[in-house]
């Protein structure tokens, strides 16, 4: 079972407990679900007007949220070293290429 269906039957167990649909909207969010973690973050706040978790989490999502960019782009004139041991085995990753050491 995930998460929105776990938090969706504790809703349904406990309709008046402000802290389970908190929780389930967060899963909605996480979850790529906006639009229905927003409504249920205000039924929590209608539940408990004073909830801090919900008002800041309503006040999160009405901020415009930042675009993703499409691709990252590097610079080559600015060298990037990485080294990452695999085993045996040691790369180097920088502008150039990767390289095994």
């Amino acid at each position: 079972m995930d998460a929105i269906t776990t938090l969706t039957n504790a809703v349904q167990l406990q309709p008046t407990n402000a802290q389970a649909r908190y929780n389930l909207g967060t899963a909605m969010e996480r979850g790529g679900y906006p639009d229905q973690a927003k409504q249920v973050y205000e039924q929590a706040l209608s539940l408990q007007p004073d909830y801090p978790k919900a008002r800041e989490a309503l006040a999160r999502m009405a901020q415009p949220a930042m675009p993703i960019p499409r691709c990252l782009c590097f610079r080559t004139d600015i060298p990037i070293i990485l080294k990452r041991n695999t085993g045996s085995k040691s790369f180097l990753w920088s502008a150039h290429g990767v390289h095994q050491l």
